[in-house]
């Protein structure tokens, strides 16, 4: 790494060829800006690109696309939204132990761990492959006892759907924790302060 600080990057989503906007394409947005996110000391703000289409139905990797009669926000829109809101300011060094064990498992899960400046701990774990995972956490290191943690989580049934599933909940854990990963998924657990 060189010590200069980029002010900015620009995103082009069709950086991996893709032509559609579906979960799995929205999951792979947020394992690049996970990467970006480990190297927070040189990226300091990033653009997303394309945004609006109007009236587009050959490609379909507008992050809203809009007609007459609307807007319609795509996969890739909600995807920027959660990672928008669950930013940080200081990335910590992280590996996943994963407790199911299935040939090309670690190319296909993710972890990242920060916190903002509020002192929360946001912990987003991808999975892109086709089955749940069963994974260990620990992360006592940075959570002290029990905290309410607001989970949030972003899914498909199949990775072509175009209209994702997230779900909100909150719960209570401690800095050591299991947690399950549904087939294409992005979990995002934020530790309140």
């Amino acid at each position: 790494k060189s010590n200069k600080k980029r002010k900015s990057s620009t995103y082009v989503y069709n950086m991996l060829n893709v032509r559609e906007n579906n979960v799995y394409s929205s999951l792979s947005s947020a394992i690049y800006m996970m990467n970006l996110e480990r190297n927070g000391d040189i990226v300091s703000m990033l653009s997303y690109a394309p945004l609006v289409c109007r009236n587009c139905y050959e490609r379909q990797t507008f992050m809203i696309l809009a007609d007459n009669k609307g807007a319609y926000p795509t996969t890739e829109y909600y995807m920027q939204k959660l990672f928008s809101h669950n930013g940080g300011e200081k990335y910590f060094d992280s590996k996943l132990k994963l407790d199911t064990k299935i040939f090309g498992m670690a190319e296909r899960t993710f972890a990242s761990i920060i916190s903002d400046e509020n002192g929360d701990t946001i912990v987003k774990l991808i999975n892109i492959l086709p089955v749940p995972l069963e994974i260990s956490a620990d992360i006592s290191s940075k959570i002290d006892g029990e905290k309410t943690v607001k989970k949030t989580v972003f899914t498909g049934k199949e990775y072509t759907d175009t209209k994702p599933t997230i779900t909100e909940s909150q719960t209570k854990l401690g800095g050591k924790f299991k947690e399950t990963l549904q087939p294409y998924s992005l979990v995002i657990l934020r530790f309140l302060k």
